[in-house]
């Protein structure tokens, strides 16, 4: 396994290089830069109850940015300083035209963007500010943040969204992932054994894994039960983790479209051309894990769960004909690290063309976040069904007293025309016995005139 992960990462090291010469020798030129990156190594955010190394053991206190986590940022800024600065495309000085940094507002993140600027951009000639060692060493670069809940961009969960919790939680109720719980069954009562808390796929990273994490780049020694099932548990965790950064185009609008969106308005207003001093060659972004697997969701591509001091370089190239490409490459870790390739899905090119890679993140980038990210209720919600069964109670209430009027109007009316056929009867029957009786008086009359004309002519022949 061990080799064969080398030999991956020997291969795609070699990708890179030949990529770079390619486009050297092509006279492509690099034109923007948009980075990407996790703060250093830091002290666990939270500590399960056997933790030998409570908080205690780390001399700031919890979630905080350790020495080594700085180091570790230092070193990411010398590597971007070779890409960069070594190759002539930003200036040796730093110059507030060519970068611009934004950082989430957590500590640890801030202290990672100075930290990454000091290997960037050492002092040199006029910038250095003092005789002291410290002027020759280090020099202060601005860095832009906002607060949490107003951070898109590199915080989106924590921003009032709350269709992103609804996602979250249909996901964590499909049988894709209560299958996964059941599979793990014995690794997660084991850990809730041995930790001392309850563990399962949703608390798994931050209330165990994170502290292994966070002892392992400290050199701290973890719980020998935790050490006897490593790999096991990052195994899950990490398919915990990563299952809830993937899925639909709408997910990856709200967690990462906002940064996506960014990075692809000032690539385009690049290429054109029609740039100010506003635009930024190199645009740096210090964010957390989650700030990462976010914007690959965005990216619709998978990317392994970024370590400390993991980064994503988003680079526009021009081509000597006038066109332009972008480029995604992934360093995840720390040390001698190199350069992973990675292909925007629907792209079937590393170097995937400008219009394209707009093309294809569109559906990706929101129009309108702060809209997108309202509630979609379920029909049958507890308010709708309260709502429904009190339409269907006054609609059966209606109908009910519907009935009983149609059913009285039609016993009414068959009362009427039952009189009203009675009294014509009886009309009739009065109207016949007047007729019958005016008949048999015209009939004494007559038979009266009769005999008296017959009396009349007896008496005439006498």
């Amino acid at each position: 396994m061990y080799y064969h992960q080398n030999m991956i990462g020997w291969l795609c090291s070699v990708f890179v290089i030949l990529a770079s010469i390619f486009q050297n020798i092509n006279g492509d030129t690099l034109k923007m830069s948009n980075i990407l990156y996790r703060h250093g190594a830091r002290s666990p955010t939270r500590f399960y109850p056997t933790n030998p190394n409570q908080v205690t053991a780390w001399p700031d206190g919890a979630g905080r940015l350790s020495q080594v986590g700085m180091n570790m940022e230092y070193h990411l800024g010398k590597f971007l300083k070779e890409r960069y600065v070594d190759t002539k495309f930003i200036n040796q000085s730093y110059l507030h035209k060519e970068v611009s940094i934004r950082s989430s507002s957590v500590d640890r993140c801030l202290q990672s963007a100075q930290a990454q600027l000091a290997g960037l951009y050492p002092p040199s000639g006029w910038q250095i500010w003092g005789n002291e060692e410290l002027g020759k060493l280090w020099q202060p670069i601005p860095v832009q943040t906002v607060p949490g809940d107003e951070d898109p961009l590199l915080r989106p969960e924590d921003t009032d969204c709350p269709r992103i919790g609804e996602i979250w939680s249909s996901m964590t109720k499909a049988s894709t992932y209560i299958q996964k719980a059941k599979d793990n069954k014995e690794l997660l009562d084991y850990m809730t054994k041995n930790s001392g808390k309850n563990i399962t796929l949703s608390n798994i990273l931050f209330d165990v894994t994170d502290d292994l994490l966070c002892e392992r780049a400290e050199g701290l020694k973890s719980a020998q039960w935790a050490i006897d099932r490593f790999p096991d548990i990052l195994e899950l965790t990490y398919w915990a983790f990563n299952y809830l950064y993937q899925g639909s185009d709408e997910l990856g609008r709200l967690l990462g479209g906002a940064l996506l969106g960014k990075m692809v308005g000032n690539m385009k207003t690049m290429a054109s051309g029609d740039t100010d001093d506003s635009l930024s060659k190199l645009n740096i972004f210090s964010g957390h894990d989650t700030s990462i697997l976010s914007f690959t969701t965005a990216l619709n591509t998978k990317f392994p769960v970024p370590e400390f001091a993991a980064c994503i370089l988003v680079e526009l190239y021009e081509t000597p004909t006038g066109d332009h490409y972008v480029t995604i490459n992934y360093r995840n870790g720390f040390g001698n690290i190199t350069l992973t390739p990675m292909n925007l899905t629907g792209c079937d090119v590393y170097q995937c063309p400008l219009d394209d890679f707009v093309r294809i993140t569109s559906k990706r980038i929101p129009t309108n976040r702060h809209k997108e990210c309202n509630p979609v209720e379920p029909f049958f919600t507890k308010k709708n069904l309260t709502v429904i069964a009190a339409v269907l109670l006054a609609t059966t209430i209606f109908l009910f007293f519907l009935f009983i009027w149609m059913l009285v109007r039609s016993r009414y009316r068959k009362t009427y025309i039952r009189s009203s056929l009675k009294k014509k009867a009886q009309q009739d029957s009065e109207d016949n016995e007047k007729n019958k009786r005016r008949h048999e008086r015209g009939d004494e009359s007559e038979n009266k005139a009769i005999n008296d004309t017959e009396d009349e002519n007896a008496a005439l022949i006498v």
